[in-house]
């Protein structure tokens, strides 16, 4: 698997499935909150053994986290009970090709495919603008 890192300026970008866990490694090290949308279930589908170990390791950091899904998989998200989570769920017609979570001051964008590519972005000013528009998102959609 090839995986390339790509640093300039407070940007990191990740390509392959070793460069997106490593991106997503580094938001617990933040030990902020983590607020999600565009989540559709790509980060279980496409690493289920690290997906349960990196949320294992979020709640024993006691992270808390804020996810928005799309409502097409709210029955699968609500038959896991997690702790430290909030979920809510938008509806059908809006569905994201990619994932934002925002932690600290990092953004990370990750577009799912057969490789996977992440970007980090470590600034305030783009997580102050992503913020906005999750909590705008988190207010529409439904618990």
């Amino acid at each position: 698997m090839l995986l390339h890192r790509v640093i300039f300026k407070g940007k990191i970008k990740e390509k392959g499935k070793k460069g997106v866990k490593y991106i997503l490694e580094l938001l617990l090290k933040d030990s902020s909150e983590i607020l999600s949308y565009g989540a559709q279930g790509k980060f279980s589908e496409t690493y289920p053994v690290f997906r349960n170990i990196w949320e294992s390791n979020r709640i024993r950091a006691k992270i808390k986290k804020r996810i928005i899904y799309n409502e097409l998989i709210r029955k699968d998200r609500l038959k896991e009970k997690q702790k430290f989570a909030e979920l809510r769920f938008l509806p059908k017609q809006y569905d994201f090709p990619s994932t934002i979570l925002i932690s600290g001051s990092r953004t990370v964008t990750i577009v799912w495919g057969e490789q996977p590519i992440a970007f980090l972005i470590n600034s305030n000013a783009v997580t102050k603008s992503n913020k906005n528009f999750f909590e705008l998102l988190w207010n529409i959609a439904k618990k």
